[in-house]
């Protein structure tokens, strides 16, 4: 969860568009049972990438290697290549530094398994990098192009000329919600660095507000789905929202509003509660991936964390598959025959990450 605080997803700046508010009655209530297939993963098998000091995060790419972001900031690249059979190293990037084309921070963005492109968000310095993974490979320069985000992003989805941002200072819930009614904006790219745009309002609730912001292959629907709701959301290309699916719990949030400073408060769940819903996802050129924490109002667990579950959809939001594993995962990234789901995995909170794989058939 640290890993979308306040720590990690804090503030940025660019020009702005406005996007008015679009609803639609498009909310679709689903359980469990709803899922036409239900499949219980168990036993992972471990793989070991020997190169790799210190592992944050895993990613599979082109079914035989492995990005990987590294946990210890003291060491000189952020993140590294992998051949995923030997466990040897292909390529360190993201040097430390702040220089050009240096990062202070590094969190890896990798949407799909077979794609050129990953993204690199040194969220730091609010600078988001397009990286080409064939150049990566071939020892070329594999960075692409930046911009700079807006400090009122906490999540984002690039575009050709525009990226959507998920609104900083929006929750949905009206008696916080700094008087945004709704979550997403479109931004110009661009790369000069600035403020907040939004500072003065009054609730701070970034640490109880978000979701993962990426688009379809055809980039004309745009998916969010909710970190602290068992929501999914689906858009238009204008941000109209077509679909809402809710569930397969039905999360009932309190909060709470704490006096931070004068005019002041920061937003939390109320005391002894925590909710989290989607906590990583992955795509295919037809489905989409999205593990599901499902925590909802139970108080926030450090130490022995609960197996989570995965949720196949296609791109329409047709619900196809239920996976149910017995770990913790915190990133997915199925092969290009959909045969095995690669994750992120660790029990507590602080300790050591293990890459796993499920067989999925």
């Amino acid at each position: 969860m640290g890993k979308y605080c306040f720590s990690l997803s804090v503030i940025l700046c660019c020009v702005s568009c406005t996007v008015t508010e679009q609803k639609t009655d498009s909310e679709i209530n689903f359980n469990r049972e709803d899922f036409p297939v239900s499949v219980s993963l168990s036993n992972p098998d471990t793989l070991t990438i020997s190169d790799a000091l210190n592992p944050l995060d895993f990613y599979l790419v082109r079914d035989s290697m492995v990005l990987i972001e590294n946990a210890d900031e003291s060491q000189q690249y952020k993140a590294g290549l992998y051949q995923m059979k030997t466990g040897k190293l292909i390529r360190e990037f993201a040097p430390k530094g702040e220089g050009p084309n240096e990062f202070v921070s590094c969190q890896l963005d990798v949407r799909s398994n077979l794609s050129a492109v990953f993204y690199a968000d040194d969220f730091m310095q609010n600078k988001y990098w397009e990286c080409n993974l064939d150049s990566l490979i071939q020892g070329g320069g594999y960075l692409i192009d930046y911009f700079i985000y807006s400090r009122d992003v906490i999540r984002l989805c690039p575009l050709q000329k525009t990226y959507i941002g998920y609104n900083f200072w929006y929750v949905d819930e009206s008696r916080f919600d700094n008087g945004i009614s709704f979550p997403l904006k479109i931004y110009e790219k661009t790369t000069e660095a600035g403020g907040r745009l939004s500072s003065g309002h009054p609730y701070f609730v970034a640490n109880v507000t978000g979701g993962f912001v990426f688009n379809a292959p055809d980039r004309k629907h745009i998916w969010v789905a909710d970190f602290y709701d068992s929501k999914i959301h689906i858009y238009n290309d204008s941000l109209r929202e077509i679909k809402c699916l809710h569930g397969p719990d039905c999360f009932k949030r309190s909060f709470d509003a704490t006096p931070d400073k004068k005019n002041s408060y920061f937003v939390s769940f109320e005391k002894g509660t925590s909710y989290r819903g989607y906590v990583a996802y992955t795509t295919t050129d037809e489905f989409v991936y999205l593990a599901y924490e499902g925590t909802d109002g139970t108080p926030y667990r450090v130490y022995d964390l609960r197996p989570v579950e995965v949720f196949k959809l296609d791109w329409d939001g047709n619900l196809i598959c239920r996976y149910q594993l017995d770990k913790y995962i915190r990133t997915i990234s199925v092969d290009s025959q959909e045969k095995y789901l690669y994750a992120t995995s660790y029990n507590s909170h602080g300790d050591s990450t293990t890459f796993i794989r499920y067989n999925l058939h």
